[in-house]
This record gives structure tokens, C-alpha cells and sequence, in this order.
């Protein structure tokens, strides 16, 4: 009887030992690729103190900004809030 291990690959005896008979697993799906990602990854890089999570909280409206006005998807993230972390978060 196979087993399925975490990277989906079939061994002959399971990875943890319980007593008593085993029990066949289902066979996890398989790894995903990066072709298949649904929306585009976004990464924000950069030195310490360079202001990643002051933005994140302004691009959220966590934090308001001292001058200027901070617009999301061309909104001002204060007025439509529920709008922009939806479409931002779905």
C-alpha cells in the first residue's frame, strides 16, 4: 500500500508511526508553479528604516499622512476604504 509524502512522492511506509493498522492517505495535489499564480506577486524591498511599513499602514489607511493625500487604484484610501482593501486583499 503507497503512501504519500509532503512533496508528493510514494514511499512504502508512512512518516509517522502510529500504532494500530495503518490507513492509506489521499494523494496531495501537486506543487504548484509559478505559472499557475492567479494575480501577479508583489514584494516591497528595501533597507531598514525605509519607510515598507509607513507605507503599507498609509496604503491602508492604519496611518494618515502628514501632507498630501495617499490614493489607492486612483482613491483617496480615507473615503473608500472597504473598497480599496477588497480589491487590494481578494
Amino acid at each position: 500500500m503507497p503512501y504519500w509524502n509532503a512533496w508528493g512522492r510514494s514511499t512504502r511506509r508512512p512518516h509517522i508511526g502510529e500504532p494500530g493498522p495503518a490507513r492509506r492517505t489521499a494523494r496531495p495535489p501537486r506543487r504548484p508553479g509559478f505559472g499557475e499564480l492567479r494575480r501577479p506577486v508583489v514584494a516591497l524591498v528595501g533597507p531598514d528604516g525605509a519607510g515598507k511599513t509607513t507605507w503599507l499602514h498609509l496604503t491602508v489607511g492604519m496611518l494618515s499622512s502628514g501632507e498630501g493625500e495617499v490614493r489607492v487604484f486612483g482613491r483617496p484610501v480615507r473615503e473608500s476604504l472597504e473598497r480599496v482593501a477588497f480589491r487590494l486583499f481578494s
